[in-house]
């Protein structure tokens, strides 16, 4: 088992529908390899039992594997104001891939966003040198352009100790699990501390600190905390274009971070390829024509491209109006400096 390929998705569902996006991941994972996978999935609650049967059904017709971790004991005692920072964004099982180094017995293992669609060999991307590196992903611009040192993002990563010019997007990863096992080893004998401190723990105290800069919350603090500790890899491992031909998805790891084929359908090639592969797994394969329709239609009616204005689409609006001009650039950046300078002047000096 030890040529055996680790792997590991991120499931909070609480409507039951996501999981079928982590099982059309594993399946366009096992179509493309000729290799042993084993699939972690780090889940909550709120994944039922019948999505869980699907995912191991998944493994089981490829004839890979799969092991299911819950981490909801995690998240408990955690300040509510800082889930509730990232809940207004993003769900909180984005915050779930920082419990690998604790829940997954492996040195390494390739992080994949339910968003993703393998269509490449993941053995490519499972045999990069790490070079010593905590971390491996590709850059967030795919045109390997920097953000600009004035722009919000530029100065929210500077506040928050990023580097802008190697900053990577963690949707798809490469974690050396041994390197972040022990980094987090050493940090305890500096802190004398009794207890092991957890990547996920130090991700919830860095997010209760910087949760008003953050807009990726996952993805800023792996970037901030492991700087100068990415090794860069090639945008194939990470392909985030948009209106993609079949031949520009080919031998790549698609990531549908902007346009979903459940909620924008509109790339063709990109579609066609997550609808052939989502009838390929129990959760479309068992679908009626009849169910099949009225579940897409219920997932393209979510779309914001396909909807009338609702009270939910003016919160959005205000929500908007209040992280776009009330914590505009300016004032976002003149507060955090004012706090930080105060943090300075008034924090307590750690004792040599």
């Amino acid at each position: 088992m030890s040529d055996t390929v680790h792997t590991a998705l991120a499931v909070h569902d609480p409507k039951g529908t996501y999981s079928r996006h982590a099982g059309v991941v594993m399946a366009s994972m096992f179509e493309n390899t000729g290799s042993s996978v084993l699939v972690h999935v780090l889940h909550d609650g709120t994944l039922t039992a019948r999505n869980r049967g699907m995912l191991a059904e998944t493994a089981a017709m490829s004839g890979q594997g799969v092991e299911f971790h819950d981490v909801s004991g995690h998240a408990k005692g955690v300040d509510s104001g800082v889930l509730q920072r990232v809940r207004g964004n993003w769900p909180v099982g984005a915050l779930y891939r920082l419990l690998a180094p604790s829940v997954i017995d492996s040195d390494k293992v390739i992080y994949l966003d339910s968003d993703v669609l393998v269509n490449m060999d993941i053995k490519e991307l499972w045999n990069i040198p790490l070079n010593g590196h905590a971390l491996a992903g590709a850059l967030e611009h795919a045109d390997g352009r920097p953000f600009s040192a004035l722009s919000h993002k530029g100065l929210m990563l500077r506040l928050m100790g990023g580097d802008r010019k190697n900053y990577v997007n963690s949707g798809v990863l490469l974690m050396n699990l041994a390197k972040l096992r022990e980094r987090e080893r050493e940090r305890e004998r500096e802190r004398e501390r009794e207890r092991e401190r957890e990547l996920f723990d130090d991700g919830v105290a860095w997010l209760a600190r910087y949760g008003r800069c953050v807009t990726t919350p996952d993805q800023d603090f792996l970037n901030c905390r492991f700087r100068g500790d990415i090794e860069i890899i090639d945008k194939k491992f990470n392909n985030r274009g948009i209106g993609l031909s079949k031949d520009e998805i080919a031998g790549s790891i698609l990531h549908m971070a902007l346009l979903k084929p459940w909620e924008s359908p509109g790339q063709s090639a990109v579609d066609a390829l997550y609808w052939r592969t989502f009838f390929k797994t129990p959760f479309g394969r068992y679908l009626s024509l009849d169910e099949a329709v009225l579940m897409m239609a219920e997932s393209w009616s979510g779309s914001p491209l396909m909807h009338r204005h609702t009270s939910q689409c003016y919160k959005k609006i205000w929500w908007r109006f209040r992280e776009n001009v009330l914590w505009n650039d300016l004032t976002t950046t003149a507060w955090f400096y004012a706090k930080e300078a105060l943090r300075a002047v008034f924090a307590p000096r750690r004792r040599r």
